[in-house]
């Protein structure tokens, strides 16, 4: 007689409870979280609890779980267990430039933090300087946690919507006035005035600005750059500015601009890193120019690619690990009493010396008198 292949009764070592039984087929049926709860004597919202690391839960209660779980094979449904912990353990990312390689190489930085905190991220893109409303309309059903945006822009009215939702906004890179969100931004104003002081140092005594979309990010490293000037004495109104549209081939063509006519600058400004690198080859390529000899160059984010050989970019680097450490204690701390309203955290960036700004050796005219007046 053909034996049964369902197996009826066994226990599991060590635990004395039978596991879930076999299918009629020899395959085994879906382990749940309540067989986990019967097998390891506990409840099923213990079990849920046991997989969330920021629940309040007993060390040995959590290895128990976790030990039978591993033994049958259990993965927790994410979706039933957002059910019972109203939390979906989920945060949503909004990019609006992928072709930046700051942003990519803080979307790494992100997802690793976000993973050690408990969290799972859903990223999002964007049309660059577009809003995010239509995007994030299709996962707030998903119940995130938290939504974090970078390089794009959202409504008023969403903002209100995920504020009632209780779920924490966090503007990261940029500042938007009057939104009802948290803003996580690098001081701009004050990393324009160390371009400025880094340029000056470099024995350039006029100037160009080349810079990317208009936008409060653009906008406040121009505003510390040339207010630092004044501060020096130099004179601001006719420093040349063209945008080079935050890539490599804008800052490529604004440099074929700046650099053709007669009153060459001797030192430029680009507000993000990937134009000051497209400015670079241009100078050289175009023009035959030496850098730093003929031409001095600052760019801002502090990008990897900036450090490689034949660019040595001088930068302003972002704080990034900063940043990004309390943008996550924002999305990921329930014990803070700020998370749902706004608050403005701004980090002051450093000046990266590199290459690209060593001192002339010729002499320059001495600086002129410094300005009275800081406007």
């Amino acid at each position: 007689m053909k034996r049964p292949s369902t197996i009826i009764g066994r226990v599991s070592p060590g635990t004395g409870r039978r596991p879930p039984a076999a299918g009629a087929d020899g395959s085994d049926v879906k382990v749940t979280s309540v067989d986990v709860a019967r097998i390891a004597g506990v409840s099923q919202s213990t079990v849920s609890r046991a997989f969330d690391p920021h629940s309040n839960i007993s060390s040995e209660t959590r290895n128990l779980v976790l030990e039978t779980a591993r033994r049958l094979n259990y993965v927790p449904n994410s979706i039933a267990r957002s059910l019972i912990t109203r939390k979906s353990n989920l945060v949503a990312i909004v990019l609006g430039d992928m072709k930046n390689p700051f942003y990519t190489s803080i979307l790494d930085e992100f997802v690793h933090r976000f993973q050690e905190a408990g969290y799972q991220a859903v990223v999002l893109s964007v049309p660059r300087a577009s809003e995010a409303d239509a995007v994030l309309l299709k996962v707030l059903p998903y119940q995130v946690d938290g939504i974090v945006i970078t390089a794009a822009s959202i409504s008023m009215q969403f903002a209100m919507t995920c504020r009632s939702r209780q779920i924490p906004i966090v503007i990261f890179n940029r500042h938007i006035p009057g939104l009802h969100a948290h803003t996580v931004c690098c001081d701009n104003v004050d990393g324009g005035s160390q371009a400025a002081d880094g340029l000056v140092q470099s024995g350039a005594r006029t100037f160009g600005i080349v810079y990317g979309e208009q936008g409060q990010v653009n906008n406040d490293r121009i505003v510390g750059f040339k207010e630092r000037l004044r501060a020096q004495g130099f004179e601001t109104g006719a420093i040349p500015q063209i945008c080079g549209y935050t890539t490599f081939a804008g800052g490529y063509a604004a440099a074929t601009h700046l650099l053709g006519g007669p009153n060459r600058p001797e030192g430029l400004f680009c507000t993000n890193d990937v134009m000051a690198l497209g400015v670079m080859e241009a100078a050289r390529n175009e023009f035959g120019l030496r850098i730093p000899e003929d031409l001095s160059i600052i760019g801002f984010d502090g990008i990897a690619d900036g450090a490689r050989p034949g660019y040595g970019l001088s930068t302003v680097q972002q704080p990034v690990t900063q940043m990004i450490a309390e943008t996550v204690d924002i999305v990921a701390s329930d014990r803070r009493p700020d998370r749902l309203s706004s608050g403005e955290f701004f980090f002051k960036g450093s000046l990266t010396v590199r290459e690209s700004t060593h001192p002339r050796r010729h002499e320059r005219e001495p600086l002129g008198a410094p300005a009275t007046s800081h406007r």
